[in-house]
């Protein structure tokens, strides 16, 4: 019957074991039922509000290990997930792919979240820059990584890449940089995304 049903008929004998001579008026009877109710129930409601606090607490400890949203593009950005590499595969690759177009590493921290940049690279202003006023440009690159999967050494160990570019140009040689991302900015970008995800893949897949 369950423990509720055993409490409510220890307290109805518990009253019935009076002294014969005793009066138990049912005013009496039906103050001291409400009584256990309300102590019955504040006792449930903080039951359950510890275990709700227990399992947010848990949640969040457990989200705090997952690693963040990866980037988006905004203004002159271009992002795009280009899949799984090893580490062994992104440091090879990457500098290979980096330097047949000719972008030159300047920072390659390694760790769960691995972060390449490369420095602003000058190019020429693409049709539709020129076509808008510009009359010089620059590109950097920058990939981000997590770790996806550990291995029995770090350098096997796979991580998710986003490819990430940035575009900057200008309306004449002493102006302002503006970030402005062109179609032309974004098909030359393209390319070089293109040759990561299938080094890549064909990486993984060996």
């Amino acid at each position: 019957m369950g423990w509720p049903f055993c409490f409510w008929m220890s307290r109805v004998a518990a009253v019935f074991s009076l002294a014969p001579n005793a009066v138990v008026t049912r005013a009496a009877w039906t103050q001291d039922y409400l009584e256990g109710t309300m102590r019955l129930f504040h006792g449930t409601v903080l039951t359950v509000a510890m275990l709700t606090v227990g399992c947010a607490s848990g949640g969040a400890s457990a989200g705090a290990d997952e690693p963040g949203p990866e980037p988006e593009a905004s203004g002159g950005s271009f992002s795009r997930d280009v899949g799984l590499a090893t580490m062994a595969d992104l440091e090879r690759l990457t500098n290979r792919i980096l330097e047949r177009y000719q972008y030159e590493i300047e920072r390659f921290d390694k760790g769960a979240y691995t972060f390449i940049d490369t420095r602003w690279r000058d190019r020429l202003v693409t049709e539709d820059e020129r076509a808008s006023g510009f009359v010089a440009a620059r590109t950097r690159i920058l990939i981000r990584t997590r770790l996806r999967s550990r291995a029995t050494t770090p350098i096997l160990a796979v991580h998710r890449v986003t490819f990430n570019a940035e575009n900057q140009v200008r309306r004449s040689a002493g102006g302002d940089w503006e970030r402005v991302a062109t179609e032309g900015f974004r098909d030359h970008v393209s390319r070089i995304a293109l040759q990561f995800e299938t080094e890549f893949r064909a990486g993984i897949r060996r």
